[in-house]
């Protein structure tokens, strides 16, 4: 524990404490199972917790004890067998890779695996085909095409200047900023990594800062376009306060290394996103000239990402859609998302109430009431229906209106206000 011990990590330390009297709480409840103890195997596990910072090894413990009780719940006839597959998992949750070694990274030609410093992280294919496939934010994709895609395309147009390679979305939870990131690396034909801050945290002291390090050298290796997206980059880079841990103000040190490095390396772009950018650490947040706000869609583009998700729906009655419109100010993309997945699940809910169906020419079964005439009734309930033959009726505007009562925008007002402040500082 030496390696804990620093006036600023008491917190940290009172942390590993309580962890470590949760591991002897464990202990107690095992062998409270009537289970036969494992000695070296525990006292291996012990030793394994001293590399551990506290917060992270309360984090592992805590989950391991809900697994390890709900097993013994369920097998009332304990045996060794049993507590030494427990005590193996744990093992394998407090050491997931080897200890860190020398090593920086390691590319798997077949996964397209990354590990760096004991962390793993995936080289990708953007998930759309460019800054097409999403939907309104024209101003959003204007901005994006000057800074990132033409420099990239056409460098001799900013010969008379340096071309910043970092790039901060920032916006309500919801609004595509990880989409976007795809469409850029899609448009650019560029290398693509995804992360997000949990991806590289880790549990061992100092790994970390190795895993941030050796992440960024790999991106610099590539030959080609290639570009580096960090999601959720508030979660290792907050604002500093006077009781701040060492081990968070190494991993800032770290990052602003090396953004300063990164800012050489041609051919290569960083785009970070967060929901709160009021909360990233103001040296950090200087890194990033250039910000993007990435807002909720407005009403023509509530339309158009309502069009792209109801394109089975003829837009017949344009009156009813006006009103959809209206009533979704304030939804995200990704409320208007769950509100459609809601209203497509209408039709299907109403075949828990059909009690009498109709044969189609393709042997499937339809509730009787969408068509006319007797013939090929069928009586039976809906767990009668034989196994992939029932057919929902296609989903309809109603359906949309009738969720409209129960889906509601997810984004409060005040926190719109403060996007808004943050914006005009």
């Amino acid at each position: 524990m030496d390696n804990l011990r620093s006036p600023n990590d008491s917190f940290e330390l009172d942390v590993y404490k309580n962890a470590i009297k949760r591991f002897e709480q464990l202990y107690t409840a095992v062998q409270s199972h009537h289970l036969k103890s494992n000695g070296p195997l525990v006292s291996n596990l012990i030793q394994q917790c001293n590399e551990y910072i506290g917060i992270l090894l309360n984090l592992q413990l805590k989950s391991t004890s809900h697994e390890a009780m709900t097993d013994f719940d369920q097998d009332i006839h304990g045996s060794l067998l049993t507590l030494e597959n427990y005590l193996c998992r744990l093992e394998n949750r407090l050491q997931p890779t080897s200890k860190p070694s020398s090593s920086i990274v390691h590319l798997s030609n077949t996964s397209k695996t990354i590990s760096v410093e004991g962390s793993k992280f995936v080289k990708t294919t953007p998930k759309v085909k460019g800054l097409c496939d999403i939907a309104g934010l024209v101003e959003v994709k204007r901005a994006l095409t000057t800074l990132v895609l033409l420099p990239l395309h056409q460098p001799q147009l900013y010969s008379g200047g340096k071309i910043s390679n970092s790039l901060l979305l920032f916006g309500p939870p919801g609004t595509g900023k990880t989409l976007i990131a795809h469409a850029i690396a899609a448009e650019a034909s560029a290398s693509f990594f995804s992360i997000s801050s949990s991806d590289i945290v880790s549990s061992y002291v100092g790994a970390t800062e190795k895993a941030l390090s050796g992440l960024f050298e790999r991106v610099r290796q590539e030959t080609n376009c290639t570009i580096l997206f960090f999601d959720e980059i508030d979660g290792i880079c907050q604002k500093r306060h006077s009781n701040e841990n060492e081990w968070s103000r190494r991993l800032k040190t770290e990052l602003m290394t090396q953004l300063s490095k990164f800012e050489d390396s041609p051919n290569k772009f960083l785009i970070c996103a967060t929901n709160c950018p009021w909360d990233l650490d103001s040296a950090i947040l200087r890194r990033f000239q250039t910000r993007i706000y990435i807002p909720l869609p407005n009403r023509h583009e509530r339309l158009e990402l309502l069009k792209l998700l109801t394109e089975d729906i003829p837009l017949e009655n344009l009156v009813l859609w006006d009103i959809v419109v209206e009533n979704t100010e304030g939804y995200s993309g990704s409320d208007l998302t769950d509100l459609i997945r809601n209203a497509k699940n209408c039709p299907i809910t109403e075949l828990l109430d059909t009690n009498i169906w109709q044969r189609t020419a393709d042997n499937t079964l339809v509730p009787a009431r969408l068509f006319g005439g007797m013939e090929n009734l069928v009586r039976c309930k809906l767990s009668e229906v034989p196994y992939g033959c029932a057919q929902a009726r296609p989903m309809e505007i109603h359906d949309v209106m009738e969720m409209l009562k129960t889906v509601r925008p997810t984004i409060p007002l005040e926190q719109i206000a403060k996007y808004n402040k943050f914006v005009n500082q």
